[in-house]
């Protein structure tokens, strides 16, 4: 009042007859205490002739703000097998899937985005409504997707619009958008090694690579900047392939020291898809080398093929 005191029958908060007004705190309602779990597994063995190597894990890593998390499920095996005396065989292999649930706008270059839930959480004054509320304080919810509903400040969601980034809620965006990254990556590699005399090793490998990366994202038609437009959902992949082949090295141990012989060869073939826009290459590179330069020189061959075309543009949803 105007004595300096505090009227105490005053409350925190106001109604306009439809929806009521109260300062809600942004960190707690944009932070939470997210779980990690990773659980290993292997087994290995072998006698005289063969011994082998098998993982697995799995890593589910919730993030500290909601709808974003990571998990991961990998294995790895690895077998060698003694043929004959002469002749060794082998073969390593490795395969990870990976999960992303990674929020536009939560990175270091999107520092003063309006949809960046840790700048707002801390740059927004402590005064203005996190959520909507009906006319007796209680938050309202959309039934349909189980999530409270959110207050944008730009005169829609309520009659109510503030200065500070108007028409931005991340929180909002974090429940009802959706960024999902999926991974697939595979490794491996199978050997051969001859010895046809004591102290002469002949060996060839031809190893694979293959990554596969696909992007979904959905913007919902309910609430925010692209409730208007319906939503808007876009979809992206992105496919490499590598495959090594070491046709021949040779290498003499003398006196304990592995010491090249001749030379070696290997060739890489890589290829590559994207669709946005859709985008295939496809290179060979091959190098030789020599026990020395002045023996035979270093030499790289490379070939590269380039073909696009343009992909379906992105589609709203209903």
């Amino acid at each position: 009042g105007r004595d300096g005191k505090l009227n105490p029958n005053a409350t925190l908060g106001y109604s306009n007859g439809t929806n009521y007004f109260t300062p809600d705190d942004w960190a707690e309602g944009s932070y939470r205490n997210g779980l990690r779990q990773e659980y290993n597994v292997s087994v290995s063995g072998g006698n005289d002739k063969m011994n082998f190597f098998v993982s697995g894990s799995y890593l589910s890593d919730e993030g500290i703000i909601q709808n974003s998390s990571y998990e991961r499920l990998s294995t790895r095996g690895s077998l060698e097998y003694q043929v004959h005396k002469w002749l060794k065989v082998g073969t390593n292999m490795a395969y990870s899937f990976g999960k992303s649930q990674y929020p536009d706008d939560m990175d270091e270059n999107s520092t003063n985005s309006s949809g960046n839930a840790f700048y707002i959480a801390n740059a927004i004054a402590p005064i203005y409504p996190l959520y909507v509320r009906d006319a007796s304080g209680n938050i309202m919810w959309n039934e349909a997707y189980g999530n409270p509903i959110y207050d944008y400040g730009d005169g829609k969601s309520t009659a109510f619009s503030r200065q500070f980034m108007s028409q931005a809620n991340p929180m909002s965006q974090l429940l009802y958008d959706k960024t999902e990254y999926l991974t697939d990556l595979f490794n491996g590699k199978w050997f051969a090694e001859i010895t046809p005399v004591e102290g002469l090793k002949i060996t060839g490998s031809v190893g694979l690579t293959v990554q596969n990366q696909r992007l979904h994202q959905v913007l919902n038609p309910l609430y925010g900047q692209f409730a208007d437009l319906g939503g808007k959902q876009f979809r992206s992949q992105t496919a490499q392939k590598v495959l090594i082949f070491k046709l021949l090295q040779i290498i003499i141990v003398l006196s304990g020291n592995i010491i090249p012989l001749i030379f070696f060869s290997d060739t890489k073939a890589m290829s590559g898809t994207m669709n946005t826009p859709r985008h295939s290459e496809l290179t060979f590179t091959t190098r030789c080398h020599g026990l020395s330069t002045t023996l035979l020189p270093t030499t790289t061959a490379k070939v590269t093929a380039n073909i696009s075309t343009t992909p379906p543009e992105a589609f709203s949803v209903a």
